[in-house]
């Protein structure tokens, strides 16, 4: 298990969210944070950045760093946006 954070950014970008979407995603984050290891979570890792990874949860993304003690959500965006 790591310990799940949110940059100021990230904690901005969730108050734009619609409600059900926001829970369906941090419901997801959590479970990633509980058990990186387990398959399903969608999570695949960001071209040109080292330690980079994205969680995809309907059209929502959640970017953020992974080390072995913190996961750090810095960035959620819609997916047109996401990547820009």
């Amino acid at each position: 298990m790591v310990s799940l954070t949110f940059s100021r950014s990230a904690r901005r970008d969730l108050r734009g969210i619609p409600a059900g979407d926001r829970e369906r995603l941090l419901d997801r984050l959590d479970a990633y944070a509980a058990d990186p290891e387990a398959p399903g979570h969608n999570v695949r890792p960001l071209a040109g950045q080292p330690g980079g990874f994205r969680l995809r949860s309907g059209d929502w993304r959640a970017l953020f760093t992974l080390t072995a003690a913190e996961m750090t959500v810095y960035r959620i965006r819609h997916r047109r946006e996401a990547y820009r």
